[in-house]
């Protein structure tokens, strides 16, 4: 089980000065084997965050480890120790310099009451008179000004990205000539100082220098640049130990070997039993298919494989996928269902050839794409075609007679008293069911919705409406064909927003009375007439 430690980050309530410092933080975290778990930065500012990371307490303990992380703290307290010491040394010597001065001026006896003596300003422009004035100072070159820099490596920390093509950092040295204000040739030199071997092209092995725990080398990329690259040293996870081998004369030889002879038997029998299945389901896929049974047993074989039909009610199947279900081809499928009266006809418009089998009905129908469809449903039992035919009748007289008493009447609002079949009163039939529109006169209802309440397939509403003389108009701004319904008009249009069918109705526009002189002068044509009532439908219609 992993032990972790965990300790809280945060930037200040300020934050950081800049990305970079942000970025040197994070890093020092990551050097340091410390996870994020947690950041949460400022909305106002993101270099202002808090969070929390962890690392694991227990880690793998090596002698190399141990002892590279010892040197590595013993180097940093000898560092810090001489750069203690080394201020000390300028303040002390500033503090002599200081009192130094102080005496000199003292010594002087300056009568001027404290001013400055008057200075001689002729021999400015002499180098020999400032060589002269320079005397007392030799002590200047003795100080070592450099032990106040950082060492080139040191320097060069800062400045690393991460490398974007293989593990750990770099940096163009192009790009540390440009930080420093130095030449590039300047930058390579020192590096060459430092031990580092320039490599002459893109595919020269990098010779690797250590440095702290850290490996660093040179690379040029295909352009020419070259960049000093910067990695931690692999620390290794385990040491190498020697095994014994086991005696051929030992019990646990003999057992071992049981063991891996069964294991391999084992596998051999499992195997086996793979070819032989493999080899059965060969041998049923070479077999001949079954022949298709005659008469109507074909549709108990082809309704299992059929799913719901997205379109309407009942259950569809196309030829393609049963023939392959079947393994048969599909034109001697097609020949086994024309044997039962089931054709596609190639008009899609056209009605199709229904046949009964138990209580569903079964045709086909061809798609606008070539494909042709086997589709099922259920019966309508409830009443016979003769009982149909009266209700039918009774309902249209119903609707004629309410029609003539009042023209706003309202249509029935169950769909379980009207019988729909097709004939010559499914148009009055179709009109019981249509609703007031909420805007303008007239009743609409939508094909789809009137198919759902009379549990109808819409084809078979729309093929009623055809022979009825309605039109099915191929877009919204198609002209309409009017049908006479007693004292109303009837007509489909098309919504220009969804592309629904909608069934429309409205009573027909009254003439104006006059006598007859004046009203066979003002009369329009039957051309005119219709084009007139065809405007006005069309300026009431109701998506």
């Amino acid at each position: 089980m992993a032990i972790w430690e965990y300790k809280v980050i945060s930037s200040g309530k300020g934050g950081f000065a800049s990305p970079q410092l942000l970025e040197n933080f994070l890093n020092e975290l990551g050097t340091d084997e410390w996870e994020i778990i947690d950041y949460r930065a400022a909305p106002d500012n993101p270099l202002a965050f808090n969070g929390l990371a962890r690392r694991g307490s227990q880690r793998d303990w090596t002698l190399e480890a141990e002892a590279a992380a010892h040197a590595r703290d013993e180097e940093r307290r000898r560092r810090e120790e001489e750069h203690r010491r080394e201020e000390e040394r300028i303040e002390r010597a500033t503090a002599e310099a200081a009192a130094e001065r102080q005496e000199a001026v003292e010594a002087k006896g300056d009568a001027t009451d404290g001013l400055r003596p008057v200075r001689d300003t002729e021999r400015d422009d002499d180098p020999e008179a400032l060589a002269d004035e320079a005397e007392g100072y030799e002590e200047w070159d003795e100080l070592d000004m450099e032990d106040d820099l950082p060492t080139l490596l040191d320097a060069i920390k800062p400045h690393l990205r991460r490398n974007p093509k293989s593990i750990g950092e770099a940096a163009a040295i192009d790009y540390l000539a440009k930080r420093w204000d130095q030449e590039p040739d300047d930058v390579l030199g020192a590096l060459v100082e430092c031990g580092f071997e320039v490599p002459e092209g893109e595919d020269d092995l990098p010779v690797y220098f250590d440095f702290e725990g850290d490996l660093f080398w040179l690379n040029r990329n295909n352009r020419g640049q070259l960049f000093i690259n910067v990695r931690e040293k692999p620390r290794p996870r385990f040491k190498t130990s020697k095994g014994k081998k086991l005696d051929p004369d030992d019990p646990a030889a003999a057992d071992v070997r049981g063991e891996h002879q069964a294991e391999r038997a084992k596998r051999l029998q499992l195997e086996e039993e793979k070819a032989h299945r493999q080899a059965a389901r060969e041998a049923a896929a070479n077999q001949p298919p079954e022949p298709l049974p005659e008469g109507k047993e074909l549709l108990d074989l082809i309704k299992p494989k059929m799913r719901r039909n997205r379109r309407g009610p009942g259950l569809s199947g196309s030829v393609s996928f049963l023939s392959k279900a079947f393994k048969h081809e599909p034109e001697s499928l097609l020949e086994a269902l024309a044997g039962i009266g089931l054709t596609a006809a190639e008009d899609q418009d056209a009605k199709p050839d229904f046949v009964e089998h138990g209580d569903e009905l079964f045709w086909m129908k061809q798609d606008g794409r070539g494909g042709v469809w086997i589709n099922c449903r259920d019966k309508d039992n409830g009443k016979s075609r003769s009982n149909q035919s009266e209700d039918s009748e009774e309902s249209s007289a119903e609707a004629a007679s309410s029609n003539d008493e009042s023209e706003g009447s309202q249509p029935a609002e169950s769909a379980a008293e009207i019988t729909f079949a097709p004939g010559p009163n499914a148009v009055p039939a179709l009109r019981l069911l249509l609703k007031p529109k909420s805007r303008g006169t007239g009743a609409s209802a939508e094909v789809g919705v009137l198919a759902e309440r009379l549990n109808k397939p819409a084809v078979e509403i729309l093929e009623v409406l055809v022979n009825a003389g309605l039109n099915v108009p191929e877009s919204a701004e198609e002209k309409p064909q009017f049908l006479e319904l007693g004292d109303e008009i009837l007509w489909l249009n098309r919504n220009s927003r969804d592309d629904t069918l909608w069934l429309n109705a409205k009573p027909k526009p009254k003439r104006k009375s006059g006598s007859r002189k004046t009203a066979a002068k003002k009369a329009p044509s039957k051309t005119a007439k219709s084009k007139d009532d065809a405007a006005e439908a069309a300026s009431s219609e109701e998506s």
